[in-house]
């Protein structure tokens, strides 16, 4: 099996969010963007896997209290723990590169969960390329106005920060300890005036590697390439997880929550193309498009076309 056999996994799920809508994205994609026709096109084996394996009023976005200082608490770690028990199921054979479609970016845990368990053996890196650091505590969303959403609360519970849902804790290496440490992931791209000063605090006293949206701006290539030569000197194999909130929302609207202080679309991708040309990333999993923001489906079928050639440029290397 070479790395460029795909499989595509749908995971359409939007309960962890702000909005409605998400859960169209995978469709967008697929059938009307044709993102698997056009990675055959270009002579990937490609297999899509149908989203069977969590109800799917268990995925949809609800409106909802906080409750514990999360809202749909619940809805949200069912598609989670749904997501994990298939893809960690012992009958699954898997090609070598994975592609998730997402959904919401609350399923990154479970998915990168699964992907270290089929690297085991191996150190699992993580490159983090989105709008926000995401280390959003559930007990920081009292104030008024605090969204108390999953999906802000990714980078929490992926290092297992205290303070974090224990629920969540079930989403770890194969030996239990976090899926994320400051050896083995890079945050990539986010606005350095989102996260709050507490949240600063923790990336800089644990010695997180980042590289911020205005160094990004400055030269994405080069950002990127230090990113990937970092995270390849500590690590075996990569999962790049992409949030397009890290683009632009001004010129670029496709994110399900607007970020007006994003990379330009074609930085991104050329950060992207970088990424996607190393060996050591495996794995790419896709969150927060909204086709409800894109009636007319251009800019799925643009981030689509982009992607692909990425992935020719990676064959070409």
């Amino acid at each position: 099996m070479s790395e460029f056999d795909i499989r595509i996994y749908c995971i359409p799920s939007e309960a962890g969010t702000h909005f409605a809508g998400q859960s169209k994205a995978p469709d967008a994609f697929l059938y009307k963007a044709k993102f698997g026709l056009k990675l055959a096109s270009i002579g990937c084996k490609v297999v899509s896997t149908v989203p069977k394996f969590f109800p799917h009023e268990t995925a949809q976005w609800v409106p909802a209290e906080k409750i514990n200082g999360v809202r749909n608490e619940q809805n949200a770690f069912n598609v989670l723990k749904f997501t994990h028990t298939f893809l960690t199921a012992p009958y699954l054979i898997e090609p070598r590169f994975p592609i998730f479609l997402g959904g919401d970016c609350s399923i990154t845990p479970a998915v990168f969960s699964s992907f270290t368990r089929w690297h085991q053996g191996k150190r699992a890196g993580l490159l983090y390329m989105d709008g926000d650091a995401d280390l959003t505590l559930p007990s920081q969303t009292t104030a008024e106005g605090s969204s108390g959403i999953l999906d802000s609360m990714v980078m929490s519970h992926l290092t297992r920060r205290k303070g974090g849902l224990k629920s969540m804790e079930i989403f770890s290496q194969p030996d239990g300890s976090s899926l994320v440490n400051p050896e083995n992931t890079v945050l990539f791209g986010f606005d350095p005036l989102q996260p709050a000063t507490e949240h600063w605090v923790y990336l800089l006293e644990n010695g997180f590697k980042a590289f911020t949206r205005p160094s990004v701006q400055a030269d994405p290539i080069g950002c990127a390439t230090k990113a990937l030569q970092w995270l390849e000197s500590r690590v075996d194999v990569i999962m790049l997880h992409f949030d397009v909130d890290v683009i632009d929302s001004g010129m670029f609207p496709l994110a399900n929550y607007p970020h007006y202080a994003g990379l330009e679309f074609e930085q991104a991708m050329s950060a992207i193309n970088v990424f996607l040309k190393s060996r050591k990333v495996m794995g790419l999993v896709i969150t927060e498009v909204n086709p409800n923001n894109d009636p007319n489906g251009w800019m799925v079928e643009k981030l689509v076309d982009s992607l692909v050639q990425s992935f020719k440029n990676r064959k070409n290397a």
